[in-house]
C-alpha cells in the first residue's frame, strides 16, 4: 500500500501508469468492462451481490494500478471476472440490446447521455483501441530487441560458482542484477535483490551504507562489505564504476576476475 519509490530505489513496477497508457495496454478488457458497467446500470435490479462486489474490487484495483503499475496483474483478472458476472446477471435483458440501451439512457440526464456517453465510447473505439494495438506491437518489438541479454553476467557468475566456497556472500553493486546472478549461480549468497523495500525495512542503516558505498561516497568499503555485511567477495559491474576508485586503493582487495561486464575482488 505504501510504495517507497519517493525515497529509495525500487523497480519500475512501483511507478504509476498514466491513464492513457493503462487504457492502451488493456484496451479490450477495459472496453468490455465499461460496456458491462453500462449493462449493470441498466439492469441494476437484476445484479447480484457477487457481481456488485466484483465490480467494486475492480474499481479498487483500477485506482491502485494508477498508483503502482504492478497491480495490473490483479486488475486484469478482476476486469474479466466482473464483466462476466455482470453480463451473466444481465443476460435476459442483454438479449434485447435496444431495450438495454434505452433503459440506460433513461437513467442518465439527457445532456450526459447524448454527449458524454456516446462521445466517450466513440472516442475509445476510434482512438484508444487502435493506438493500444499499435503500442503493444511496438512494445513487444522493443522488448525482444533490446531486453535483458540471456547471458548477462554469466561469466562472473560462473567464476564465482567455480572458485568460491558454497554460500559465501557476494557484495554486488547493482541490486537489479540479482535475477541474472541467481539464474546463472545459486551457489553464492547475494547481498540484496528484488525488492529493495525488504532490504530497507530489514535494516535501514545497512541499506544506506550499501547505497552510499556503491555510489563511491564512502572510502571504508572493506569495513562496510566485510564488517557490516560479512561478504567475502565484491562484484562490481562496470556500469556502476563509482566504487572502483576506493577498491583500487585498498590493498585488502585483490582482483580475481574481469570481463567486459564486471570485476570480481576477493577480500583478504
Amino acid at each position: 500500500l505504501v510504495a517507497y519509490r519517493k525515497f529509495i530505489s525500487v523497480g519500475g513496477e512501483w511507478y504509476p501508469y498514466s491513464p492513457t497508457e493503462l487504457a492502451a495496454n488493456l484496451a479490450y478488457p477495459i472496453l468490455i468492462w465499461l460496456l458491462a458497467t453500462v449493462a449493470a446500470v441498466a439492469t441494476r435490479k437484476q445484479q447480484t451481490n457477487l457481481s456488485r462486489a466484483t465490480w467494486l474490487m475492480t474499481v479498487i484495483f483500477l485506482f491502485y494500478t494508477l498508483r503502482a503499475r504492478r497491480q495490473v496483474e490483479y486488475l486484469t483478472p478482476w476486469l474479466i471476472l466482473s464483466s462476466g458476472l455482470i453480463l451473466r446477471d444481465a443476460w435476459d435483458r442483454i438479449v434485447s440490446v435496444k431495450k438495454l440501451w434505452s433503459d440506460f439512457i433513461s437513467w442518465l440526464p439527457s445532456w450526459l447521455a447524448g454527449r458524454f456517453v456516446l462521445g466517450f465510447l466513440g472516442l475509445y473505439l476510434a482512438v484508444l483501441v487502435p493506438w493500444g494495438l499499435w503500442r503493444g506491437v511496438q512494445s513487444a518489438r522493443a522488448g525482444l530487441g533490446q531486453g535483458l541479454p540471456f547471458a548477462k553476467l554469466q561469466g562472473a557468475a560462473q567464476w564465482l560458482k567455480g572458485n568460491t566456497p558454497s554460500r559465501s556472500i557476494v557484495f554486488q553493486t547493482n541490486w537489479g542484477s540479482f535475477p541474472a546472478l541467481l539464474y546463472h549461480n545459486a551457489h553464492n549468497y547475494y547481498l540484496t535483490g528484488l525488492d529493495q523495500t525488504f532490504t530497507y525495512e530489514y535494516n535501514r542503516d545497512h541499506y544506506w551504507q550499501w547505497v552510499d558505498t556503491t555510489k563511491g561516497k564512502r572510502p571504508d568499503v572493506f569495513e562496510v562489505a566485510r564488517g557490516a555485511f560479512g561478504a567475502s567477495y565484491v562484484l562490481l559491474e562496470k556500469t556502476y564504476p563509482a566504487m572502483l576508485y576506493w577498491l583500487n586503493r585498498d590493498s585488502r582487495f585483490r582482483k580475481m576476475y574481469e570481463d567486459k561486464e564486471a570485476i570480481i575482488f576477493s577480500m583478504r
